[in-house]
């Protein structure tokens, strides 16, 4: 079968739907050979949705969890209210399952996490693939912007670019505003190096230079860890920290595609200080060792164990989930 070019996010996505998934795909180089072109819609009714079926009716008679999918076809809910929505409809579902964690530890139900999670995957490059260039009007200016290349998000706090906002709500600005700077393409406007009404480099800017590095590191890691949430991925070189990574990725739902939600979660990482002594600590006592064990583990005494588990922020404190 040739390569469709599609990269699974989960290792346990059902034999099934993983055929039709690569179909999906590879039908979208036929497709544009045609003078009318095939909508995802009818492309996913016709590959994905009898693969579904099929799979839903194994799934409602090995595990409580059928109930949860039984009717659903994932074609007409995109249809109707879009591919948006059927990745919320993926993530409430495989939240739903968690909440039964001794059910959802089953090898029937370990599959069905990983086909929902690659459901998500493939309604998420859905949406994405949309064309990226319009012509903008500006106070009966007309300018065309080729946005398809250029990043959605801000570099510092995942808010959408200065270009990007430009693009989506030209009649905000003010020709004075344009003519005197040109809409950053990688920062927001409130964190561009340079305001509009200074000279001075922002104080913003400045910290993100200093953290940039950091900030990179994290982002990468996560976005490694993205395509697998049941086995480390980071690459970090400490297993500890690997998990940690992968803990995270977890715990946010995290896809190959969320370049904002990795900026976000890089951002808070590097700001909260939450660096890869304080993962390890996170880690080993997730794991039931005691503060003294891992502070002999580490070559440190308690009291700086301690003192570094009390200045983590609740978010990544996944040792205190086991104790709920």
């Amino acid at each position: 079968m040739p390569n469709s070019g599609y990269k699974f996010v989960s290792q346990n996505c059902a034999e099934l739907m993983r055929h039709a998934i690569e179909q999906f795909f590879e039908s979208e180089n036929q497709d544009k050979k045609r003078s009318r072109p095939v909508t995802l819609f009818t492309r996913m009714k016709k590959y994905i949705d009898p693969a579904w079926i099929e799979y839903s009716k194994q799934v409602s008679t090995d595990t409580c969890f059928g109930n949860l999918i039984c009717g659903f076809l994932p074609s007409e809910y995109a249809k109707e209210k879009g591919f948006l929505r059927l990745e919320d409809w993926c993530i409430d579902t495989i939240r739903r399952m968690n909440q039964e964690p001794l059910l959802a530890k089953e090898e029937t139900s370990i599959e069905l996490y990983g086909t929902i999670a690659e459901l998500r995957s493939v309604a998420l490059k859905c949406r994405l693939m949309k064309s990226k260039f319009r012509p903008v009007t500006n106070n009966n200016q007309s300018r065309n912007f080729n946005i398809q290349n250029t990043p959605l998000f801000c570099r510092i706090c995942s808010a959408p670019t200065e270009l990007r906002m430009f693009a989506a709500t030209p009649s905000t600005w003010v020709n004075e505003d344009f003519d005197a700077r040109r809409p950053s393409k990688i920062f927001c406007a409130d964190h561009r190096p340079v305001r509009s009404n200074s000279s001075k480099i922002s104080s913003s800017y400045q910290q993100f230079l200093r953290q940039e590095k950091l900030i990179e590191i994290e982002f990468a890691r996560l976005h490694r860890q993205s395509f697998s949430w049941h086995e480390p991925r980071a690459e970090s070189g400490n297993a500890l920290v690997d998990e940690f990574i992968r803990l995270t990725a977890q715990k946010n739902f995290l896809y190959p595609d969320d370049e904002p939600l990795f900026q976000q979660l890089a951002n808070k990482i590097v700001k909260s200080r939450v660096k890869d002594t304080k993962k390890k600590i996170v880690v080993a006592l997730r794991s039931g060792k005691t503060q003294a064990e891992v502070a002999k583990l580490m070559g440190i005494s308690q009291q700086s164990v301690f003192k570094a588990v009390a200045k983590i922020p609740k978010e990544f404190r996944f040792d205190q989930e086991l104790k709920k």
